[in-house]
């Protein structure tokens, strides 16, 4: 059972044969989350916090995390997108046209979701995320994964070397980064594996152009992930974007920094109050 603070409803939506899990809060539009590798849906609580009076926020364990155990058929990214799209019409996500934010793989999630489903997504955020892996400069853990296979993952895990994988600023002094931290190197190593695969071979960078709706694109100052050539590549290709980087800030921006990345998700989500 995962825990729940005080204010926030925990719920599950079967998908697939699946039991999927999410926290939700507030009410109105909603404003959607997604978690990358090794996190959970607890990590956008301080971004929930901040817009729950706004907004309906709602934070998915994405398949193989926390309370969502059950892993997936395939991790590719159009296929959990799939995922994610029937969860959030089952759960009433889609009534009203969501807001998506997506982090490093949840970021590619949520540029799936807003490739496929286009007209019926109202803005989205892509954060410390990538369009072509590939390209530029990527953390040498990150492109290894894909390659290597099975031993390096549960090297990944014997060793900590997750810890490089959530980057969190040095100066980073919060309980909830450590305990992020600690959760990624907890994480089964099979998602982990997968996940590396599917970000390896994903390339939105092809059809990026197509997208009208609003995007907020974040990359943080030192993340060593996705570093920010990545951003800069996605805001290129997507022609509705904003860019906007984070100080102080490793691939955890939201965790890190969040007075910044609530001061641009409010500035960017002004139209919608």
């Amino acid at each position: 059972m995962d825990e729940c603070r005080t204010g926030y409803s925990s719920n599950w939506v079967e998908v697939d044969g699946s039991d999927l899990h999410y926290i939700e809060a507030g009410s109105g539009r909603p404003l959607f989350f997604i978690h990358g590798v090794g996190s959970n849906c607890h990590a956008f609580e301080l971004q929930m916090d901040a817009f729950k009076d706004k907004f309906r926020c709602i934070s998915v364990d994405i398949p193989g995390h926390n309370a969502s155990r059950d892993r997936p058929l395939y991790y590719r990214i159009d296929h959990i997108s799939d995922i994610m799209w029937q969860l959030m019409e089952k759960a009433g996500v889609t009534d009203k046209k969501p807001i998506i934010f997506g982090h490093s793989y949840g970021g590619a999630i949520a540029q799936q979701l807003v490739l496929d489903h286009q007209e019926q997504i109202e803005a989205a955020i892509f954060s410390h995320t990538t369009g072509n892996i590939r390209r530029g400069v990527v953390s040498g853990i990150v492109s290894a994964g894909a390659p290597v296979g099975y031993p390096f993952a549960w090297s990944m895990r014997t060793r900590g070397i997750m810890g490089h994988l959530i980057n969190v600023h040095p100066n980073c002094r919060s309980d909830r980064a450590k305990k992020i931290s600690q959760d990624a190197v907890n994480t089964d190593v099979y998602p982990i594996l997968e996940m590396s695969r599917s970000m390896w071979h994903f390339r939105s960078d092809r059809r990026l152009h197509e997208i009208e709706i609003p995007i907020l694109i974040l990359a943080g100052t030192i993340d060593n992930v996705f570093p920010y050539s990545h951003a800069e590549y996605l805001h290129k290709l997507c022609k509705t974007s904003v860019l906007k980087i984070v100080r102080r800030a490793g691939h955890q921006s939201h965790i890190e920094n969040p007075e910044m990345v609530n001061n641009y998700l409010e500035r960017f989500l002004y139209y919608w109050y």
